[in-house]
């Protein structure tokens, strides 16, 4: 090889120095390097905020590590080892599949917090009280379909009062449906079991509503009769093997003060005693009476008592007993129009109600001039016609 065609090795090196000043700027040098690094650390901090590893800004240029100092030395009371957090401290989704320390204390403190009256753990009798797609138990279906030995049965093995009182999607208890049946005995079962007898249904009535206003004394007895400690023991007796239960079965038992609230509307403002007095049921009257019932009480529409009601009926039978059987009974007392019983027998001209009334003492009051003249003239009307 000649002299020309070789090259020489400082040559080649040269060569390549410049293409690489060609292509792009070279990498500083380790001494310029470390000549930067001495010229900023001498440098002394003139700005008055800096940023610290953690992301916060300071006025100072200093940085704390007790407490953290937000701008304009705000001083938030925040650790700024909050800041050092990280996801391996405790794991968020555990798959491993067991429970951590923290997790098992939130569940016994959800144990702690929940009702003490009912187990966590299913029981057998938990079966007999699961609600079909119209709200009914078993008790329901079995009150309906004329069962009384079975409903009995469920009565006796409940173990808690408050399972008596699961309403249906008509908001109907099953003592709503025994009433509704006429089945009293078991009526009577519920309410010495600890069934609730003012629970409302979807029309605001309770089981007494149903009761007077189907005329069944037999269940309007059950629910108003105060209870004896010797029925207690009668209903919740069983075998001399389970002696034991039997007698927390007493002890479990509540004690329920009958009569309830009498005076309870419902949804169209009318007591017991005007459904009652609707129904033309004398005999329930009595009774209600004589547990207490406010036989002046006024219905929520349009103020009417027991009285008018039997005075715009013309049902002389239950106006006879009202008066002469009534000592509580005020015959004076108006509705809210202003009208008495008297005026209401005026109205409709019945001469023996007048009299009766009369005779009870009422004031022979005239009606209202305009709801008389309007009676006298339909009628005049209706006689030439």
């Amino acid at each position: 090889m000649s002299s020309e065609q070789c090259m020489s090795l400082s040559e080649i090196q040269s060569d390549l120095g410049k293409s690489s000043n060609i292509s792009g700027p070279q990498a500083p040098s380790r001494s310029s390097q470390e000549d930067q690094q001495h010229r900023s650390s001498s440098k002394k901090i003139t700005n008055t905020s800096s940023a610290l590893d953690s992301g916060v800004i300071t006025d100072s240029g200093v940085a704390s590590c007790g407490e953290m100092i937000l701008d304009r030395e705000v001083n938030d009371n925040v650790s700024e080892w909050f800041c050092n957090l990280n996801l391996n401290s405790q794991p968020i989704n555990n798959l491993s599949g067991q429970k951590s320390a923290k997790r098992e204390r939130s569940v016994d403190v959800t144990k702690s917090q929940a009702c003490t009256d009912v187990p966590a753990v299913q029981e057998p009798w938990e079966v007999y009280y699961l609600q079909n797609s119209d709200g009914d138990t078993h008790l329901h279906l079995a009150i309906l379909d004329g069962h009384v030995d079975v409903a009995k049965a469920l009565i006796r093995m409940n173990p808690y009062p408050c399972l008596l009182d699961i309403q249906n999607d008509f908001f109907q208890t099953p003592l709503h449906l025994a009433v509704i049946v006429g089945q009293y005995s078991t009526v009577r079962h519920l309410i010495l079991a600890g069934a609730e007898p003012t629970i409302r249904d979807y029309k605001g009535n309770t089981p007494l509503h149903l009761a007077c206003e189907k005329g069944d004394l037999a269940c309007v007895r059950a629910l108003t009769v105060p209870i004896a400690m010797t029925e207690i023991q009668d209903v919740f007796r069983t075998n001399s093997s389970h002696t034991e239960s039997s007698s927390k079965k007493k002890r479990n038992s509540p004690s329920i003060q009958l009569p309830g609230d009498l005076d309870m509307r419902n949804y169209d403002g009318e007591n017991c005693v005007h459904l009652a007095a609707r129904g033309r049921h004398v005999d329930i009257l009595r009774h209600l009476m004589w547990c207490g019932a406010d036989i002046n009480a006024k219905e929520g529409k349009s103020g009417e008592t027991p009285l008018h009601i039997a005075v715009g009926q013309e049902d002389e039978q239950l106006v006879n007993f009202l008066v002469t059987e009534c000592p509580k009974i005020n015959l004076e007392i108006c509705t809210y129009g202003g009208m008495t019983a008297y005026q209401f027998a005026a109205i409709n001209r019945n001469q023996i109600l007048m009299k009766n009334l009369a005779r009870g003492g009422a004031e022979p009051l005239t009606p209202p001039e305009s709801d008389y003249d309007t009676e006298s003239d339909s009628d005049e009307s209706q006689v030439s016609d």
